[in-house]
C-alpha cells in the first residue's frame, strides 16, 4: 500500500495477528501515531516490514522477537534511543532508522544481530564512540553520516567486509591508516570529520574504489603519485556482494530479497557544486574523488592523468603548488574538475 495518501494510525493487529502475512509495505504515505501501534512486546510473523517515509513517532519497542529479515523505519519522527538489548531477531539482515530524531549511544548489544548486512542510522543525533564488535558483523553497507559520533574509527573497521561506508559529518578523528583494511570497499566516505595526517600510500592497494570522499578534514602532505594506478570504476567485486541479487544466491550467502536499487538509497556524492543521490546501478554509473577543503600541499602528481574512468575530481581549497599537469587531458571521462583555491601557477594546459 506504499505511495498513496493514507492517513491515521495503523492497527497494531496488522503487525502481530495476521499469521500468514510475511510482507508489509506502507512506505511513503501520511500515516502516523506510535510506531508499531505503541506496544512494547512483539513476536513478528512478518519477514519484511517497510514503514518508511511517514509520520510515525515515539520510541522503538523494547522487546521484539521473531524471524525477520528487513525492517525499514527511515524518514519518520521516531525519538529516544536505539536500544536493541531485548530484541531477539538475530535473523535481521537490513535495518534502517535513518532520518529520525533518535539519540544516545550505539550500544554493543547491536552486535547480537549476527546476520546484519545493512545498517543505516544516518541523520539522527547519535553520540559517543562505535562499539568495536561491529567489525565482527557481516556488514556490507554501513551509513552513520550526519550524527555526532566521535572517537577513532579504526578500532571498529579492522577486518571488515564493507563495500559502502559512510562516516561523513561526524566528529571522528585520527589518521587514515585504517583504510588499508577495507579490502572490498567501493565507497569510503569520510568527509566532514577531523581526520589528520597524510593520505597513506596503502590506499592505492584498494582495487575496487569508485567513490572517495575525504573532503573537509585536516589532511596534509602531498598526494601519493600511486593514486594514478587505482582502477576507479574499471574493476568490480560483485562476486563479493550478496546484495546484488534478488533471492538467487548461492548457499554461502543469506537469502536477501532487497536489491541494489533499494540498498543504495541515501548514499550521496557532491559534484558540480551539487549533492546528488545515486541509486540505480550506482557503482557502475559514477566514479569520483573529493579531497577538497584539507591542507594538502605539493605538486599535483602527473600520474593523476591515468585516472581515465574518474568522472569527478575535486582538489579545491588546499595548498597545491606548481603547474596543472598536462596529463589531465588523459582523463577522458572527466565531467567535473575543480582545482580552485590553491596556489597553482603557470599556464592552463
Amino acid at each position: 500500500m506504499s505511495n498513496n495518501k493514507l492517513t491515521g494510525e495503523v492497527p497494531s493487529c496488522l503487525f502481530t495477528d495476521c499469521s500468514s502475512l510475511g510482507f508489509l509495505k506502507l512506505s511513503n504515505n501520511n500515516l502516523g501515531g506510535p510506531i508499531l501501534g505503541g506496544a512494547n512486546n512483539y513476536v513478528f510473523n512478518l519477514e519484511e516490514i517497510y514503514l518508511d517515509s511517514n509520520y510515525f513517532e515515539g520510541e522503538l519497542p523494547n522487546n521484539i522477537s521473531g524471524f525477520m529479515f528487513i525492517m525499514d523505519f527511515h524518514d519518520n519522527k521516531l525519538s529516544g534511543k536505539l536500544d536493541v538489548s531485548f530484541w531477539n531477531i538475530s535473523s535481521l539482515s537490513f535495518l534502517s532508522v535513518a532520518s529520525n530524531n533518535l539519540n544516545g549511544q550505539i550500544y554493543p548489544t547491536i552486535c547480537n544481530m549476527t546476520d546484519l548486512n545493512y545498517l543505516d542510522i544516518s541523520d539522527n543525533g547519535f553520540q559517543g564512540s562505535i562499539p568495536n564488535c561491529i567489525s565482527k558483523l557481516p556488514l556490507y553497507f554501513l551509513n552513520m553520516s550526519s550524527n555526532a559520533l566521535s572517537g577513532f574509527p579504526g578500532f571498529f573497521l579492522s577486518y571488515s567486509n564493507f563495500v559502502a561506508l559512510d562516516l561523513r559529518y561526524n566528529q571522528f578523528k585520527g589518521t587514515l591508516d585504517w583504510i588499508q583494511d577495507l579490502s572490498q570497499i567501493k565507497m569510503p566516505l569520510s568527509g566532514g570529520n577531523r581526520f589528520y595526517g597524510q593520505i597513506p600510500p596503502s590506499v592505492c592497494h584498494l582495487e575496487y574504489l569508485n567513490i572517495v570522499d575525504l573532503s573537509h578534514n585536516k589532511l596534509s602532505g602531498s598526494l601519493p603519485p600511486c593514486i594514478g594506478g587505482i582502477s576507479f570504476g574499471y574493476l568490480t567485486n560483485d562476486e563479493f556482494l550478496p546484495l546484488f541479487s534478488d533471492m538467487k544466491l548461492d548457499s554461502d550467502f543469506p537469502q536477501l530479497s532487497y536489491d541494489t536499487n533499494y540498498v543504495l538509497q541515501g548514499f550521496t556524492f557532491s559534484t558540480k557544486g551539487n549533492i546528488y543521490t545515486y541509486s540505480r546501478s550506482f557503482f557502475n554509473l559514477m566514479s569520483g574523488i573529493d579531497l577538497s577543503a584539507n591542507m594538502l600541499s605539493g605538486e599535483i602528481p602527473w600520474e593523476i592523468g591515468n585516472l581515465s574512468h574518474v568522472k569527478s575530481l575535486n582538489l579545491s581549497h588546499n595548498f597545491f603548488t606548481g603547474q596543472i599537469p598536462a596529463t589531465i587531458a588523459n582523463m577522458s571521462a572527466i565531467e567535473s574538475l575543480d582545482l580552485s583555491h590553491n596556489e597553482l601557477s603557470g599556464p592552463i594546459p
